[in-house]
């Protein structure tokens, strides 16, 4: 389609009618309906016949026959004005013409070479032997007619602008539907004349406007051929081409992304045109995983991001909140965090948008997903939208939501939170979360702690309905983390869920990995479920799948397995020890001091000697790290010595009691962890050190209110069976102390408290009793927890 121009001829006024035009140059002007114009006289040159041949085949066949017919009779009638034409002023108008100031003219590949061909013809003088030669240039220029585009554009009659009158504006033509729609409301009003007098009107003053419509015009096309090309690149998505010369390093130089890249480096591209060249690599990146490389290699290398971001910038002010969350969207999707200035003009203009029900799920969760946190007004702008538009939001928005709030570690607002769990209650009766979804956001409130059996009223039980209705779709990492969600809350599960989530193991236990396998069973010693509520088979399960995957164990998940087993008091088969020990023997030097804790608290608790082989790396390895062991670390470790009667090294009491001084004078150690170390000094017979009890007595003072009855107990048990008189001051307190909770002292304790003051009276000649083993204080070490799984 040809590109009309409103500028007027050289040397004329806007307004001015096309005979007082004809009458100034002094010849006939006449112009088809692409504004091409040419000058006519008797004694026109090859040249002025060559410009009616090319504008007659640019234009259809039936309206070059017309033009031919229409210059004819404007030809006859003005022979006697033709006649006297200066030819001085001809050679202005033809150049005026070539610099394309009435029009602007595309030229037809072909047309010059079939009218060079005519050059030495000489022209007719008959004019229907004119027209005739007029049709043979044409059928040779643009080859054999085309039928009319449709019944709207007719050839004859008064509505046609090819057969209107000579008189109307040259520069002014415009579209032919604009035209006959004038016309048509014409008829229809009955104000004819006015109107028609209102278009002129119109045209005349589209002449005075300068060319800035054309540049106008010329950018619209310029964006309509990028994004023909764009669809173009989306048809060749299918697959992509690969340059076979090219290494897999390589790959993002193809033909496919230079041609992306120009897109983008183009002048006419603009926020639209880059949102949808970023939303084909996205295209691109899901087809493979190799696929979704070489997309990240070309973001990384290439100078995509740069004209990409130069772009958006600059209508980022202005953007739609439709491509400003798609934007967003993409590169959470190909894992590509923009540049920092970018990103703070996406936040700035983010706080200020209404997301809708698609934009707001999406938003937050591309955040999330690039860990960029969030603006205070860009939550608050969030928080409201997502009160208005609560009613329409999906299952899968539901849990994108929550998870995200977990991935950033944002706490919710508590209105969000009730508007939140109405939306889940209304999605969990339509039956519409999938397994993915549920596993998601119970691990999301774990992660947020959040109680939700306690602040989210009506949750669980419906959590619990969907879980039994969606069970079977369950995968193995879903399986894990809903588990792992409760041992991470403390949360005692229904024993209707634990039986189905029992029969889910099973079902995917052969899928699990090393860490879903420890989180398992680290979650159901958490909260100590009673092993009558799981499968008879779940511990020779779980055994196999230890086998299974047992180099793909971390140091943590096997410290984490030891300490369940220990929790639940639960003895497993005998290969398992084997195969424990042997994996702790290739990983103890990257076991933490922590670890080394818990495991030597497990050995205790289920009184399993171990081999000479592991406490000597043991040993060596808390020498290692004792710089780093807290008071948790070092109460576990000769708590579980000493239930193991097993006498430690020289070499390592003088590092504990090292690290024991510093913890305790730091004020970094529990009640519980004071009287575990005093009892294991007790039960092992060693007389501590005097800076051990100057530090110990001290540490007393400010933790004496948190020691329970069993504690207060055991480290009187420990001082008798030591033969050490407490100090004066210790005494008083621990006297109070006894009274507040002598009616909560269980009469198993209370006999115990009187043999050990019968041997601190009777010192030394008494040895005294030691305490039952039931009755001995059972600690339950704080480890960290496991890891629990991204999505």
């Amino acid at each position: 389609m040809f590109v009309h121009s409103h500028a007027p001829l050289e040397g004329t006024r806007p307004g001015t009618s096309v005979s007082s035009r004809r009458r100034r140059h002094g010849g006939g002007v006449a112009l088809n309906d692409v504004g091409v114009g040419v000058f006519l006289s008797r004694r026109a040159s090859g040249l002025r016949l060559r410009q009616l041949v090319l504008t007659c085949a640019s234009s259809k066949q039936g309206q070059g026959k017309e033009q031919g017919r229409r210059w004819q009779a404007e030809a006859e009638s003005d022979r006697d004005v033709v006649a006297g034409v200066n030819d001085d002023r001809e050679p202005e108008f033809e150049q005026n013409a070539e610099n394309g100031v009435s029009t602007g003219r595309k030229e037809i590949p072909g047309a010059e070479n079939s009218v060079q061909a005519n050059l030495d013809e000489q022209v007719p003088e008959d004019p229907n032997e004119f027209l005739r030669w007029i049709d043979q240039n044409i059928a040779k220029a643009s080859g054999p007619p085309k039928k009319p585009a449709s019944s709207s554009m007719p050839v004859n009659g008064a509505s046609s602008p090819l057969a209107s009158s000579s008189r109307s504006s040259p520069s002014s033509a415009q579209p032919l539907q604009q035209r006959q729609r004038v016309f048509r409301t014409s008829a229809k009003n009955g104000t004819g004349r006015t109107v028609r007098n209102t278009a002129r009107s119109s045209r005349d003053a589209n002449e005075a406007k300068p060319p800035v419509e054309v540049s106008r015009t010329r950018d619209s096309v310029g964006k309509q051929h990028l994004m023909r090309r764009l669809r173009e690149l989306k048809q060749e998505l299918y697959p992509v081409e690969i340059d076979g010369t090219l290494n897999p390093l390589d790959m993002w130089k193809g033909r496919w992304f230079c041609s992306l890249q120009e897109i983008v480096e183009s002048g006419d591209c603009d926020a639209a045109c880059a949102a949808r060249a970023l939303r084909l690599l996205v295209l691109l990146a899901r087809q493979s995983i190799e696929s979704f490389l070489t997309v990240r290699r070309y973001l990384e290398v290439s100078e995509f991001m740069l004209y990409f971001e130069r772009v958006t910038s600059a209508s980022m002010p202005t953007v739609h909140h439709v491509p400003l969350s798609a934007f967003l969207h993409a590169f959470a999707t190909l894992e590509f965090t923009p540049s920092r200035r970018w990103t703070q003009l996406w936040l700035a203009r983010a706080e200020n948008v209404y997301f809708d029900v698609q934009g707001l799920p999406n938003v937050l969760w591309a955040l999330a997903k690039l860990q960029i946190a969030p603006t205070e007004p860009l939550l608050n702008n969030w928080y409201a939208a997502f009160g208005r538009e609560q009613r329409k939001f999906k299952a899968q928005g539901i849990a994108n939501v929550m998870w995200a709030f977990a991935r950033l570690q944002v706490q919710p607002e508590r209105r969000f939170l009730r508007d939140w769990v109405a939306c889940f209650q209304r999605e969990a009766e339509l039956r519409a979360f999938n397994a993915q979804a549920l596993s998601n956001i119970i691990w999301a409130l774990a992660r947020l702690n959040i109680n939700f059996k306690k602040r989210l009223s009506g949750f669980l039980s419906s959590w619990y309905q969907a879980y039994a209705d969606k069970h079977d779709e369950f995968n193995s990492q879903g399986v894990a983390n809903c588990v792992w969600a409760f041992g991470r809350l403390e949360i005692q599960p229904s024993q209707s869920f634990l039986s189905i989530w029992g029969s889910d193991f099973a079902r995917v236990h052969e899928q699990m990995n090393s860490q879903a396998l420890a989180n398992c069973l680290w979650s159901l010693a958490r909260v100590s479920i009673p092993l009558s509520f799981l499968p008879p088979a779940f511990v020779d399960l779980w055994c196999r799948g230890f086998e299974r995957e047992l180099f793909q164990f971390s140091p943590q998940a096997l410290a984490n397995t030891l300490w369940s087993f220990g929790r639940l008091e639960l003895r497993p088969p005998a290969y398992f020890w084997d195969l424990w020990f042997d994996a702790f023997g290739r990983a103890a030097v990257h076991f933490n001091a922590q670890e080394l804790g818990n495991a030597m608290w497990a050995l205790g608790r289920l009184e399993y000697a171990p081999a000479p082989a592991f406490l000597e790396s043991w040993y060596y390895r808390f020498s290692c790290v004792e710089p780093h062991a807290d008071s948790q670390c070092l109460s576990n470790s000769l708590w579980g010595l000493a239930r193991l009667e097993e006498q430690p090294r020289s070499s390592f009491l003088e590092l504990w009691y090292l690290a024991a001084d510093r913890e305790m004078t730091n004020s970094q150690c529990s009640a519980q962890a004071l009287s575990n170390m005093m009892w294991a000094h007790g039960k092992l017979g060693i007389t501590p050190r005097d800076t051990f009890l100057d530090a110990w007595y001290n540490a007393c003072r400010s933790e004496q209110d948190a020691l329970e009855p069993q504690a207060l107990a055991n480290t009187i048990w420990a001082f008798s069976r030591l033969g050490i008189r407490p100090r004066e001051e210790f005494m008083k307190s621990w006297v109070t102390l006894f009274n507040k909770s002598a009616e909560s002292t269980s009469e198993e304790t209370l006999s115990m408290y009187e043999n050990a003051f019968e041997r601190l009276l009777s010192m030394p000649t008494l040895a005294g009793r030691e305490p039952q083993s039931d009755s001995e204080l059972d600690s339950d070490p704080e480890q960290d927890e496991p890891a629990a799984f991204m999505k």
